[in-house]
């Protein structure tokens, strides 16, 4: 369902350099890195240019020191940036900029608008998945979420966006969903506001917030209910060197009695608008990664960085820094309210832990859960001291939020769900992101936590989920929700209703008998079909550790195969000749033989293997 503008393949190299890059800015071998960053007097930097090759350098090197195989080391979610970001480098090495993707699909839009050109003839159609039945995966799951919203003046009209997936709706309560963005050049979305007066107008922030898997291309609008977009104002700076713009955003918020006001937290700092998004204004400088107005009290508002807490009393035209006694090494914050209790401000801090010498020892880790009582003015730690994250990965997702009707009832998430039932003190783990037969299940990964009417909305790596009682069932609404991101697919030579995929952080996918299966978890990567039984489908996980074999569609698991050796590639490939023999590649040319092992062939080349390719009319002829 996402038609991928051809702006990917006619990116215009000639335009002025424009200060936008997407790093995965939270990442600790960003932050930790001098090269990836030039230091002034008054804060921290990034280089006007930085090569992919640069970033990948340092987060190897990062991973030296970690053990990146471990769940949630951060590992995964570099290596999938890294593969999205390097099919869009340029000849000096840097990555594309979000305005030179703009104006490679203005351009594409001037070439179609040509008379003289052919008419398009294609009939793409969707092959889904639209939902999947979980054969044999410890984490099923269709696609990451970033942000959940629903229509103020319909509770069954529900909004969900994309890090590249856009944004779409659903008018039944989450049973059916259509895509709103198909045809924007951008299509991540990490922030929605909607109108509570106009239902029609929306808001989208653009851009994927937590893992910078796509650009900001700013604020964009639509009075239609979705049926068009528009840009709104430049959000940006300007420099000596050029206009800056801002690389990602998340919150944004419209002021509920004045409609035209529009809040929104971005990289460059908290924006606003007046004049429905003309033209905005900066009111908080800094890289803004929450923003939250407090319930009933349009004049009070409160915007965080990673290590900061920052408190609004006039609309959000200025703000103060708010000093917390006692907290230190933060490297990110999200934050929640509860109209329960409007007074009530949570917020959890991810931090690094720091030896008496000033070394780093740990990253990311569980720094506290914070509350306060006189809307963030001032703030005191709760007393849970237990790691509650499980995980060194909240730079790429992190969520928090307080019960619409509870105010002592307290949620956070990164890997899993935990649920505090007095204020903060303590919590219990709510679901574990490998026993999918819960009935609290959720997908790994947390992003996205609100409660929105009295239910709780869960965004996760694998889809939107909803609870009814505080969590302790959860509904997943991902159903007809196409946001899964493929690797690789491969198809049956006897019929093109046999196929199978990888899809990122979701698994290996058959579709067979018209139906999707999940016959294995983890980040499904290159795959293939058998040529002579169409039911038989093989595929790898990341960086070919394990092969997976199906003989029945992906009904089960027919066998698992070590990959063995070295690691490969983040898609290590795989290919098949005519008579149904599986070959690999990582350093070597590998055969798989009695369907058990790897053998190797031949002598290892200087890099990992990255495409195998056999002549159709002669099994002895490859190509690496």
């Amino acid at each position: 369902m996402q038609k991928i503008a051809l702006y990917l393949v006619l990116c215009f190299l000639g335009m002025p350099y424009i200060f936008c890059q997407v790093l995965q800015k939270n990442a600790p071998w960003v932050q930790e890195n001098k090269s990836l960053l030039l230091v002034n007097s008054t804060k921290q930097q990034r280089k006007a240019k930085i090569t992919l090759s640069e970033v990948s350098g340092a987060a190897e090197r990062f991973f030296t020191t970690v053990d990146r195989d471990k769940k949630g080391s951060g590992f995964k979610p570099f290596k999938r940036w890294e593969y999205q970001w390097g099919f869009y480098t340029k000849p000096d090495g840097t990555i594309k900029t979000a305005a030179e993707f703009w104006d490679s699909w203005e351009q594409k839009n001037s070439l179609n608008a040509k008379e003289d050109l052919l008419s398009d003839t294609s009939n793409w159609q969707s092959l889904g998945p639209y939902t999947h039945t979980n054969t044999a995966s410890w984490s099923p799951g269709q696609g990451r979420i970033n942000v959940i919203a629903v229509d103020p003046n319909n509770s069954a009209v529900i909004y969900v966006g994309a890090p590249a997936g856009g944004i779409w709706k659903s008018t039944d309560g989450g049973v059916h969903w259509v895509a709103l963005s198909d045809y924007l050049p951008q299509i991540g979305v990490s922030g929605i506001a909607i109108n509570p007066s106009n239902s029609k107008v929306i808001y989208i922030a653009t851009g994927d917030d937590d893992a910078n898997d796509s650009y900001s291309v700013g604020v964009m609008k639509t009075t239609d209910g979705g049926v068009t977009w528009k840009k709104t104002g430049a959000i940006g700076v300007s420099t000596s060197s050029g206009f800056k713009e801002a690389s990602s955003m998340n919150e944004i918020y419209i002021d509920p009695s004045n409609p035209n006001t529009v809040l929104v937290a971005t990289s460059l700092g908290v924006y606003k608008t007046t004049n429905g998004g003309t033209s905005w204004v900066r009111k908080l400088d800094g890289d803004i990664i929450d923003l939250k107005m407090k319930p009933k009290n349009r004049n009070i508002w409160y915007a965080v960085s990673k290590n900061t807490f920052y408190k609004s009393t006039d609309g959000g035209e200025s703000f103060v820094k708010i000093s917390i006694s006692g907290f230190t090494n933060s490297t990110r914050i999200t934050m929640d309210v509860t109209p329960s209790n409007p007074d009530y401000v949570y917020f959890v801090s991810a931090g690094n832990t720091v030896d008496s010498a000033g070394k780093i020892t740990a990253r990311n880790k569980f720094n506290g859960v914070y509350k306060s009582t006189d809307s963030g003015s001032s703030f005191s730690r709760t007393s849970e001291y237990n790691d509650i994250f499980k995980s060194s990965q909240a730079w790429y997702d992190l969520a928090l939020t307080v019960s619409d009707t509870e105010p002592e009832t307290v949620y956070v998430g990164v890997l899993d769900i935990w649920k505090s039932t007095n204020g903060g003190d303590s919590f219990m783990q709510l679901n574990w992101w490998d026993k999918p037969k819960q009935t609290s299940y959720t997908h790994a990964d947390i992003h996205f936590m609100r409660f929105i009417n009295g239910t709780f909305f869960a965004g996760t790596d694998g889809g939107i989920y909803a609870s009814k009682d505080h969590g302790t069932t959860f509904t997943d609404l991902t159903e007809n929700l196409v946001i899964g991101q493929f690797y690789r697919i491969s198809v049956a030579k006897q019929s093109t209703k046999n196929v199978v995929g990888g899809l990122q952080d979701n698994g290996g996918y058959a579709l067979s008998e018209k139906n999707w299966k999940i016959y294995y978890g983890a980040d499904g990567m290159d795959c293939v079909v058998d040529p002579n039984k169409p039911n038989t489908y093989y595929g790898f996980i990341q960086m070919g550790y394990t092969l997976y074999k199906t003989i029945d569609g992906g009904k089960t698991i027919q066998k698992s195969i070590n990959g063995g050796g070295l690691p490969g590639r983040w898609v290590t490939p795989l290919a098949v000749n005519s008579k149904g023999e599986i070959y690999s590649g990582k350093y070597f040319l590998r055969k798989l033989e009695n369907d058990s092992y790897f053998r190797t062939i031949g002598k290892a080349f200087e890099r990992a293997i990255e495409h195998i390719a056999i002549d159709p009319n002669n099994d002895a002829i490859m190509y690496v």
